[in-house]
């Protein structure tokens, strides 16, 4: 048995590590750093490492899973602050009166695409650190 949990680490962590930065470079596609915004893709993109991080999650044991829970936890946390940096971003906007078509404006599809992510990361880190309580008899 202990060949097998550390063989399912030993998969399951790189697993996790690449899901984290799947899940954190989808910002690239989604606000479109090198082209077009595509925010659409980003937020499949993100929910399908977000998936790819907790089924790697699922199969680690023991101390693997204490550092793929870690791993995820970090992704989601950095992930989260994109939510704050949304709202403070239309909310500034909306204070200072700030045209689209004026330069350093953000465009709605980059700012709706961070808020996306945002609440994405906070679902993520609910489902992560949420404690099923055991069901009585019935």
């Amino acid at each position: 048995m202990q060949l097998e949990d550390g063989l399912r680490n030993f998969i399951a962590t790189p697993i996790v590590l690449i899901a984290a930065f799947v899940y954190l470079a989808s910002g690239m596609v989604g606000t479109g750093v090198h082209q077009d915004p595509k925010p659409l893709i980003g937020i499949a993109i993100a929910a399908g490492a977000l998936l790819l991080g907790l089924a790697g999650y699922g199969l680690a044991t023991g101390k693997g899973k204490s550092a793929c829970r870690t791993i995820l936890n970090v992704a989601l946390i950095i992930g989260a602050f994109c939510l704050l940096s949304g709202v403070l971003t239309t909310v500034l906007e909306r204070i200072y009166h700030v045209r689209p078509d004026e330069a350093g404006a953000a465009s709605p599809a980059e700012t709706h695409f961070v808020m996306l992510l945002g609440c994405l990361s906070v679902l993520g880190l609910i489902a992560l650190n949420s404690k099923q309580r055991p069901r009585r008899g019935m």
